[in-house]
């Protein structure tokens, strides 16, 4: 895994999430990854786990745009500075999310371990 490896994977990561593609977003990890949403959620384990993860966090998402900028990457670890920002379909907000990505890859490029630290202001 490279820097422009991890810049590539970072790019199809934006794409999943803006586009609400839950299948797209999953097959970025490995079958055995492991997601750390946060710090205090429990993990989530494999691609089906994520995935729905991804579907019940896309249902009250709209007009969402995901921005990223790679901070560090050496072997197979990475760690970007990420920010998104959403209508919340719910309660019409504005959501904004300022946050780190730790991530490991495996030899095929996919992602087996990510953990995520965040703040949202709504």
């Amino acid at each position: 895994m490279n820097r422009e490896d991890f810049k590539i994977w970072m790019k199809l990561v934006s794409q999943s999430l803006e586009d609400k593609n839950p299948t797209a977003f999953a097959k970025l990890f490995s079958v055995d990854s492991i997601f750390y949403l946060s710090p205090f959620n429990p993990a989530k384990n494999g691609r089906e786990e994520i995935k729905s993860l991804a579907e019940k966090l896309f249902q009250d998402q709209s007009d969402f745009k995901f921005n990223y900028e790679i901070l560090f990457l050496e072997n197979n670890a990475g760690v970007c500075r990420w920010w998104c920002r959403y209508t919340s379909i719910h309660t019409k907000n504005l959501v904004k999310f300022e946050g780190i990505f730790f991530c490991c890859f495996d030899k095929n490029k996919l992602c087996n371990s990510l953990n995520s630290w965040w703040n949202k202001e709504e």
